[in-house]
C-alpha cells in the first residue's frame, strides 16, 4: 500500500498519517473476505498543514508477490481536497461537522471519552443538528447506554418533525427505526405500546441532585444521569459579589482572584493616617503593622496619627536624654545614641558615662540635635 499527495502545484507532501490497522504477514481479499486500512491524521498535525488544494491518491500494489496464487497488479483510489482554515466563528452545521469528524477520529483511536465529548461540545453549540444528535445516539448505543440513545433520538425525530411540518416525521423514519431497535433491548416492564420512541419508566435526578454529585455551587454542567441520559444543567445556582463563579481558579466554585496586598503607601492613604505607627487590617484582612504613616513638621501635633495644627511648640532639647526623645508635639526628636557599655543594673549616660541611677545622668547633655533637626518618628 502507498499514499501519495500531492499539492495543486504537483510538489509531493509528507503528511503525519498514523496507520491504526494491524495487518499480519498475509492478507486474503476475495469475494467473501473484504479488509478495510485506517489511516488518520491527528487535529493538531492537520492544524499546520498548509491551507490549499490536494490530491490523495491509495496504490494498492501487489505485482511483486511472492505466492503464485495471488493476484498480481495494482490498484489506486483517489480524492481532491481543499484545506482552509477555520472561520472565527463557525455556524451550527460548522459545529457539528467539526465534532462529528473528532468524535469519529477519537472512535478509530479507541479513545471513546473523548468522543463522546467531541459531540456534546458540538450539541452545546448546535443543539438541533440531527446530524450530531443521531452520532451521538449511535456512540451511546454502543457504550451500552440506552436511555442516552433513545433521548437523543428522539430529539433527533422531533427536529426532523418540526422541519418537514410533519407529525409522522418525514425523512425520520431510519432514526424511529433506530430508536425501536434500542428499546428492544430495554427490559419488557418498560415498554408502552403508546410510546414510538422512549420508555415507561426509569426518574433520573434532579437538577440540583445532579449538581450536587458535580460537586458544583455555579455555572452549568453535562452529567449523566442514573437513567444513562446525558443532561445538560444551565445553571447550578449563583454567587454573591465580589465572588464570581470560577474566580477563585476552581470551575463551578464561587470565588474571587488571589488577594494583592496594598503598598505601605496606599494602606496608610486608604485609612487616612499620615504620621506615626499604625496596626489594622489591610486591603486583604491580613493585620498590618506600619512602622510610620509620615512624620508631621515641626509644631503640629500626631493625633490618633494624623497630623494636626496646635499651638503645640516642639523642644529643640534633648534634656539629657538620647535616641528619639518626644518633642512635646507628638513627633520624635533625634538625640544621637548612647556609646558606654555599663555593668548591669547602670544607667548608660548619653555622654558615655554610667550612672547608678537615670537621674545621676541628668544635666549630661546630649549633642544638640541637627539643623534642621531630624525626626525619628
Amino acid at each position: 500500500m502507498k499514499l501519495v499527495i500531492r499539492n495543486a502545484q504537483g510538489e509531493l507532501q509528507t503528511w503525519p498519517f498514523q496507520v491504526l490497522t494491524s495487518v499480519g504477514s498475509s492478507l486474503t481479499l476475495d469475494a467473501t473476505n473484504s479488509g478495510r486500512l485506517t489511516l488518520v491524521l491527528p487535529p493538531t498535525d492537520t492544524a499546520s498543514l498548509t491551507p490549499g488544494q490536494y490530491s490523495l491518491r491509495l496504490w494498492l500494489d501487489t505485482r511483486t508477490g511472492s505466492t503464485d496464487a495471488a493476484w498480481k497488479g495494482w490498484a489506486a483510489k483517489g480524492v481532491d481536497i481543499e484545506l482552509k482554515d477555520e472561520p472565527p466563528v463557525l455556524t451550527a452545521a460548522q459545529h457539528c461537522e467539526k465534532g462529528y469528524v473528532l468524535s469519529h477520529f477519537h472512535q478509530a483511536k479507541g479513545q471513546m471519552t473523548q468522543a463522546v465529548a467531541a459531540l456534546d461540545a458540538a450539541l452545546v453549540q448546535a443543539p438541533e443538528e440531527t446530524r450530531c444528535l443521531s452520532s451521538r445516539a449511535e456512540l451511546a448505543r454502543s457504550m451500552g447506554q440506552p436511555y442516552t440513545a433513545i433521548d437523543l433520538y428522539q430529539r433527533a425525530i422531533q427536529t426532523l418533525s418540526s422541519v418537514y411540518d410533519d407529525e409522522a416525521g418525514q425523512g425520520s423514519s431510519a432514526l424511529v427505526s433506530a430508536c425501536q431497535s434500542v428499546m428492544s433491548t430495554l427490559p419488557a416492564t418498560e415498554h408502552s405500546p403508546w410510546i414510538t420512541c422512549g420508555y415507561a419508566s426509569c426518574t433520573g435526578e434532579t437538577d440540583a441532585e445532579l449538581c450536587a454529585q458535580e460537586g458544583a455551587e455555579c455555572g452549568n454542567v453535562t452529567r449523566t444521569d442514573r437513567c444513562g441520559r446525558v443532561r445538560f444543567i444551565e445553571a447550578c445556582g449563583s454567587c454573591t459579589q465580589p465572588e464570581t463563579c470560577g474566580g477563585g481558579g476552581t470551575a463551578n466554585t464561587c470565588g474571587q482572584p488571589p488577594c494583592t496586598p496594598e503598598s505601605n503607601t496606599a494602606f496608610c492613604s486608604r485609612l487616612g493616617k499620615n504620621c506615626g505607627a499604625v496596626t489594622a487590617p489591610d486591603n486583604c484582612g491580613t493585620t498590618r503593622s506600619v512602622v510610620s504613616c509620615g512624620v508631621c513638621a515641626p509644631g503640629v501635633l500626631c493625633t490618633g496619627n494624623v497630623c494636626e495644627a496646635t499651638a503645640c511648640v516642639p523642644t529643640q532639647s534633648c534634656g539629657g536624654q538620647c535616641g528619639c526623645v518626644d518633642d512635646g508635639c507628638g513627633n520624635g526628636l533625634y538625640c544621637g545614641s548612647c556609646t558606654s557599655t555599663c555593668a548591669p543594673g547602670q544607667y548608660a549616660c548619653c555622654d558615655g558615662s554610667c550612672a547608678a541611677t537615670k537621674n545621676g545622668c541628668l544635666g549630661l547633655e546630649c549633642n544638640p540635635p541637627p539643623s534642621p533637626p531630624t525626626y525619628c518618628w
